[in-house]
Order: structure tokens, then sequence, then C-alpha cells
């Protein structure tokens, strides 16, 4: 039976198996504090929490672990994420935080236990044992999850401190993007020549678009009588069987792009192909108006495009670059020969749907050779102009 005591002073109770149990109200809660073996052990933890509430120190059970708090934490922020990132978030906790950490109460983890947690996942042993050892970028990834979500802990006076902020992490890998010439790109483009996704690699090269948008794409979206094509939405792949549609990356990400004449023609006879493997399948087909489908209209797999380059790149000779530097490629070939059409850094990144011209400059330019060779002709010029000006005195 619980013993009796004045509002707002909490109770103790004895339960059946012999414990007692501790609780205290907090903030108009009355929340459970803990279980003692012994009466005077709860007496002791029940004054120990009257003082925390009392001096307006953050307090938590000591009894709810990481795990019960992720899993309330993920509940919480899953109506304001894009199921990207939420899945993201998930799979995150789930492959990397809480199988190590997922035990410790919330209130008692310390920046200790998070530092040996991002060494042992960059390959230091832990206790004589080897976990799985993952790269630098994906360490940051598990440290910014985990921050977060220590961070609303620490909002809601649930842990004195965020100890996130106390460890330190590996700089993330910057991706080596690399870019194909311009005479790759013709290569590229005459081992393609023919296929039925030709007209995909020449839209690529034609727009930059990225890979999801490209297979998102939708003829109600292509106007081929004014040569433009409206970007509202991306193709995302939960597994091998389940896919969706998203709003694109950005706000700017959602734009209308005016397509060269190549790409249109390309768009024609693409569509003209796509009717004859209607035709053939006839009820057979699904129909989800795409541009670039499977060749039973479903949706192209991100990962079969992505087989399928590494193939064509192969057999055409060249250097093994991802499907998405056809992006960057885009970019930098941009950058280098449309300036003679005007072709500026604002407008490369407003054809890319980037927020901003800095986005651009920084991750999608890449000094090529020529563009090295036009730097050494122009330091050539600037030193031996000087010696002339010097000689003249």
């Amino acid at each position: 039976m619980a013993k009796k005591r004045g509002q707002g002073m909490g109770s103790i109770a004895k339960c059946k198996d012999g414990r007692y149990m501790v609780r205290l109200p907090i903030d108009g809660v009355r929340r459970l504090i803990g279980y003692a073996r012994t009466a005077e052990e709860a007496d002791r933890l029940l004054t120990e929490a009257k003082a925390k509430r009392d001096r307006g120190t953050p307090f938590t059970s000591g009894q709810q672990t990481l795990t019960t708090f992720a899993e309330q934490w993920l509940a919480m922020k899953k109506p304001g994420l894009k199921e990207t990132a939420y899945t993201r978030y998930e799979s995150t906790l789930r492959i990397h935080i809480l199988p190590t950490l997922g035990r410790t109460p919330l209130v008692k983890l310390a920046p200790q236990q998070v530092q040996r947690l991002y060494a042992a996942r960059r390959g230091a042993p832990v206790q004589g044992k080897r976990t799985q050892v993952v790269g630098a970028t994906t360490v940051r990834r598990v440290h910014d999850v985990l921050h977060n979500l220590l961070e609303d802990a620490r909002r809601y006076n649930l842990v004195a401190i965020n100890v996130c902020d106390n460890v330190t992490t590996p700089k993330p890998n910057r991706t080596t993007m690399r870019v194909l010439t311009l005479e790759q790109v013709g290569t590229l483009l005459e081992a393609i020549q023919g296929d039925r996704l030709e007209a995909l690699y020449v839209l690529d090269f034609a727009t930059g678009m990225r890979q999801g948008e490209i297979l998102a794409l939708k003829w109600s979206g292509v106007d081929l009588a004014t040569g433009t094509l409206r970007i509202t939405e991306t193709l995302k792949w939960r597994n091998a069987r389940e896919y969706y549609f998203t709003p694109p990356k950005t706000r700017g990400s959602a734009r209308t792009i005016v397509l060269a004449p190549v790409a249109v023609e390309a768009l024609r006879a693409h569509r003209a192909r796509q009717a004859q493997e209607r035709l053939r399948l006839g009820v057979c087909w699904q129909d989800r108006d795409l541009v670039f489908c499977a060749e039973d209209g479903s949706p192209l797999k991100d990962q079969g495009v992505r087989h399928r380059h590494k193939k064509t790149l192969a057999r055409a000779g060249l250097p093994r670059v991802r499907f998405h530097d056809i992006r960057h490629t885009y970019a930098t070939l941009q950058s280098e020969y449309g300036g003679k059409h005007g072709v500026d850094l604002k407008a490369v990144s407003t054809a890319l749907g980037h927020s901003s011209t800095t986005i651009t400059a920084d991750l999608y330019t890449h000094v090529t050779t020529g563009t090295q060779q036009r730097i050494a002709t122009s330091a050539e010029e600037i030193i031996t102009n000087a010696r002339q000006a010097a000689r003249r005195r």
C-alpha cells in the first residue's frame, strides 16, 4: 500500500515482487521515478528526485532508455519529415546507434560512449571486438541524427546537456566528382545510339536533370511543340518492389526547362518507339504516363539504370563514372563552353534547380584540362607583358 504524503510530495508503494515503486508529480504529471529494493532506498530516491525538481534541474526517469526515447522521437518527427528523411533517420538509429547505445538510460549516456561508438564505426576495436566499418561521411550522419535526438531531449528537460556537443567527429569524405570530356560525351552518345534509353542520355546531357527527376518525368509534363518540360516530382525506391513519387529536392528544383532541339528530336523518336512497345504488349502494358519506363510500362529501377550505365561505359571503353556524374559533366561543360552563348553561373544554377549559385560553383563545376591550358596561356601572356613593360622603362 502506498505511503500517504502531502500534495506534490510524491508516493512510495510496495509492489508484489517486494520492490518499492517511487512516483513524483512533475509539471503536473505523476511520473515514475524508479524502483528500490528497500524502503530506505526508496525514501532516498524520492528525496533526491524532489530536490532536483525543486531546483529546476532537468529530470527524467532513470528507466527511460535511449531506445525508448528514440521510438517516441521518431513518431513525433515523422509528420514533418519527407519519407526519404524519415527513412534515413530510422535506418541510422536502427543500424548504427541503438544496437550499441539503445539500452543505456537516457540520463546516463556519456560522451565517452558516443566517442567509442564513432571510433568503432571507423574500425577501432572496442573491448577486443570489431564492428562494421563505415566511412567518415556515414559517421557524420550518425552524429547528426544522434545530436538532433539529444538536442530535442535537452529541450524537453529530459537531459541536462547534449553529450554530442562534447565529442569529436571525423570530417566527411568529399566525393571526387569525375566528369567526361567533350570527346568522351560524344563517344558515349555513339555507344548508346539505337538503345531504347538513348533519349534518356541525350536528355540528361542536355539538361543536367537528377536521375530521380528523369525517372519520374511524365509525358503530361513534356510539351514537344514548344520544346519545354516541367519537373514536378522525383521517383524514389523504398526497396526492390516498392516505389513512390515525392516533391523535388528543393523549392528551386521544381522548374520548367527549355529543351535543345536535339533533345526534342530524341524524345519524339523515343515516344514512337514506346508506342510500338505499348502496342505489342496490349493489355499487359502498365500505363503510368512515364517517359522512361521498363518494357512493360512500369517505373525504371534506379539500380537497374546504374548497372546498365556501367555496362555501356565498359562497352565504349570509357572511364568508370557514375550516372550522376552526367549532371556534373553538364554543369562543367556549360560553364566552359556556354559563355559564348551568354550562359553564366546563374543560368546553369537555375537549370540544375539549385537554390543558390554557391552550390553550383562549389559542387558542380570543375577545372578541366582545357580550362587549365587557357589559364597557363593567360599566365604566359601576363609574365611576357610584364617583362616587356620593364624593358621599356
